[in-house]
């Protein structure tokens, strides 16, 4: 399960973010994990869109799911 993966905003768009995903996956797999899985923000295009880019797909929404109230979406990717 990811739980966070940041990148300083001055940073951003220079693929410094794909990097330590696909380096996380690569990593996983070595481990022999199966399938990842994360939560985002429904109101967060670009993280949802970046995740997408690298094979991650929403298989359900939890309401209320932040101490603000907003809702998430589960992403799921199979790395096998």
């Amino acid at each position: 399960r990811i739980l966070m993966l940041a990148v300083d905003e001055n940073l951003r768009n220079m693929g410094i973010g794909g990097m330590l995903l696909e380096k996380f996956i690569d990593i996983s797999r070595i481990y022999g994990i199966i399938v990842l899985r994360l939560e985002v923000r429904t109101d967060n295009k670009k993280g949802i869109e970046f995740y997408q880019k690298h094979g991650f797909l929403v298989t359900s929404i939890l309401r209320n799911y932040y101490s603000d109230g907003s809702d998430a979406y589960i992403m799921w990717r199979q790395l096998i």
